[in-house]
């Protein structure tokens, strides 16, 4: 049997104001093993998360959906991707930065959590 996956590149999965509720509320899970790669490797934690996701959402910043697989062999979510810049004190630099993050987000079946994809600079 051949699975056929719809093209969602052009569209939404969510609601922005969904999205936007929840992050709000920080009820977000890093929820595939890249996402909780990238929140170490970049010291995230929910709240900074959740953040950003506000950011993204309030200033338009969505860039399309994707699949996202949680794990290898394991189930796969619909994301919507956001892509924010942040302006951020740049030690090495001396300076103020941007640094652009993207970011992947689905919500749960039941509604109640948003479910992370993805949340590291983009290029990285």
């Amino acid at each position: 049997m051949r699975l056929t996956w719809p093209d969602v590149s052009p569209g939404r999965f969510y609601e922005a104001n969904d999205v936007l509720a929840l992050a709000l509320a920080c009820k977000r899970e890093f929820w595939s093993s890249g996402a909780s790669r990238d929140a170490q490797k970049w010291s995230l934690d929910i709240t900074d998360v959740s953040g950003l996701l506000v950011s993204a959402v309030k200033g338009n910043c969505f860039r399309g959906a994707e699949w996202c697989l949680q794990k290898p062999g394991g189930p796969w979510a619909a994301c919507d991707v956001y892509v924010v810049v942040q302006r951020k004190w740049n030690e090495a630099a001396h300076k103020d930065m941007d640094k652009a993050f993207y970011l992947k987000c689905a919500i749960s079946k039941a509604g109640s959590m948003l479910l992370s994809g993805s949340n590291h600079p983009t290029g990285s």
